[in-house]
């Protein structure tokens, strides 16, 4: 598949794609932690047990420059690829994006969206919980007027 079916011009999630999927979908603030990296490779190895990797796309502005990677399903490997491509967008599926894990191009936040079972497994509290925990550090960091406007509304979009 072709992520630029998945992905909108302004490299943001195309909400249509994941909805016509029947995902839940969560956004989170920042960058993956080291807990959501290890929940996330435990719903993929429980989810996809056949699996020994998953599929890595690195990109920039206009899609620049794609990298795929084969990556091994890992929470080192995550929270690495996550770090050494700070500045890029990355997405992290399997063939058939059955799940995608998104992270903006600035790493401001990042979405994870699956299948309801998946999506279970992979976050294990509740979505009002989530909520509290996504503006309270968002609220913690000296972040922009545009930025905090850019989290509401990420929020709003992705949150189902």
């Amino acid at each position: 598949m072709n992520i630029k079916k998945i992905c909108t011009n302004t490299l943001q999630l195309n909400k249509a794609y994941l909805v016509n999927r029947r995902f839940s979908s969560l956004p989170f603030y920042m960058e993956m932690n080291l807990i959501e990296a290890e929940w996330f490779e435990e719903a993929i190895k429980k989810k996809y047990p056949f699996l020994n990797n998953v599929d890595c796309y690195i990109f920039e502005n206009n899609f620049q420059n794609i990298i795929k990677k084969e990556i091994d399903i890992s929470k080192k490997i995550f929270i690495e690829i996550n770090r050494a491509n700070y500045s890029s967008c990355i997405i992290i599926t399997n063939p058939s994006f059955d799940f995608i894990y998104f992270k903006d191009l600035k790493s401001r936040y990042y979405i994870v969206s699956g299948e309801s079972d998946f999506f279970n497994d992979f976050y294990r509290c509740s979505k009002k919980v989530a909520e509290k925990m996504y503006f309270e550090w968002a609220d913690d960091f000296d972040i922009t007027d545009s930025d905090k406007k850019l989290l509401k509304h990420i929020w709003k979009e992705y949150f189902f």
